[in-house]
């Protein structure tokens, strides 16, 4: 069996239930589960470590949180439609108490094996990867997230904007403008053209 066989086989017959238990529907094209929370849509996706072929599959997954309001409200502030409705998304290995690193879990086609890694990948998904997603309900607590990252600097700000912190935005790109200014390296040039572009995007016109 294929590790992309192996892979949704042991998803569909091992997770699909007890993840279907706490409002979960698995979806096999793409292979991922979805919930709904009113307007936000939780995500977790799969992603094969090797596709070698033989008797193990080894996966990660992905948690992520999109909002249809952001997607709203970002083209009728800015009149285009943005990239993307995700907020929030983590690599599972990422996520504090996740128990297995970016090697993943591995999956053996033997049917004990099998199922001692997804009861694990099931109680890791219980106690770490949806409480994370359940942690993301406002922009601002999504722009929470990225800042104690110190990442997606765009996407923070422009949640920060829609939470009616402008000015919290404004300082965050500003202070990453300055950072970059004072930094030598071989990307300066489009980083700093990156920033500024966003932050005319951001800001114009404001004080």
């Amino acid at each position: 069996m294929s590790p992309r066989s192996l892979l949704q086989q042991a998803i569909h017959s091992l997770a699909s239930k007890p993840l279907a238990s706490v409002g979960f529907m698995l979806s096999t094209r793409p292979l991922q589960f979805l919930r709904s929370r009113g307007e936000l849509i939780d995500f977790v996706n799969f992603a094969l470590v090797s596709n070698k072929s033989g008797d193990l599959c080894q996966f990660t997954s992905s948690w992520s949180v999109s909002s249809k309001r952001f997607a709203t409200m970002y083209e009728a502030k800015w009149g285009q439609p943005s990239e993307s409705a995700m907020i929030a998304s983590s690599q599972d290995w990422l996520l504090q108490g996740w128990p297995r690193s970016s090697l993943g879990f591995r999956v053996p086609e033997e049917p004990d094996g099998c199922a001692r890694e997804m009861q694990e990948f099931v109680e890791s998904a219980k106690l770490v990867g949806i409480p994370f997603l359940d942690s993301i309900t406002t922009f601002e607590n999504a722009a929470e997230f990225w800042l104690e990252r110190n990442a997606n600097v765009e996407l923070c700000a422009d949640l920060l904007v829609f939470a009616g912190q402008s000015a919290r935005a404004q300082r965050l790109v500003e202070a990453s403008l300055i950072e970059i200014e004072q930094r030598n390296y071989s990307g300066k040039n489009v980083a700093l053209a990156y920033f500024n572009r966003m932050h005319s995007r951001l800001f114009a016109g404001e004080a």
